[in-house]
């Protein structure tokens, strides 16, 4: 997003905070702009409008990009490690367990599944280890951990800017000053 769409967007969260409108709001754009930088309008004015329908107060980034996560994740909405469990074996259970090993069913197979799913998946070895299985019980345990830790760390991973992440170690942020162009 360029300055000129955040600005929009800060213009309208401050419409939704009256005791905002007069605040010198320049700071706060270039932050927005910095930290949003990697969205389109189009998803940060979605987000920001589902921001706004439930804070009380002025939205902060954490909030906004939370918004962005789930709006880019409808297809693979958060699940408890039950559901995802329950969904890999709809999946194993609709490929059936006699054409687990077929590569074109089982690419099929992985596209129904999100990162998460995949990642638990290869984690404890995989439709063939589920299908093999003489002790369902325990690899469901054990899925259901994993997916809840690795459904997590997704969900930070999303909240993060990309330019953020392509920082090399520890790097730093500009300071953003107060009133300034």
């Amino acid at each position: 997003m360029n300055l000129s769409e955040v600005a929009k967007l800060v213009g309208l969260a401050i419409a939704n905070y009256p005791n905002m409108q007069d605040k010198e709001m320049r700071p706060t754009a270039k932050l927005w702009q910095m930290m949003l930088s990697d969205v389109s309008y189009e998803v940060g004015e979605k987000a920001l409008a589902k921001v706004l329908t439930t804070a009380r107060f002025f939205p902060t980034i954490a909030e906004i990009r939370e918004a962005i996560a789930e709006i880019e994740d409808e297809e693979f909405p958060n699940l408890s490690g039950g559901e995802a469990w329950a969904r890999v074996m709809y999946i194993l259970n609709d490929y059936g367990l006699c054409r687990y090993s077929e590569a074109e069913d089982f690419y099929n197979a992985k596209s129904k599944l999100s990162i998460a799913e995949l990642k638990t998946l290869q984690a404890v070895g995989g439709f063939i280890a589920l299908a093999e299985s003489e002790n369902i019980d325990v690899l469901r345990g054990q899925y259901m951990k994993i997916y809840e830790n690795i459904a997590k760390r997704e969900r930070e991973d999303a909240m993060i800017p990309d330019f953020i992440k392509a920082l090399p170690g520890k790097g730093s942020l500009k300071v953003i000053e107060g009133g300034k162009d």
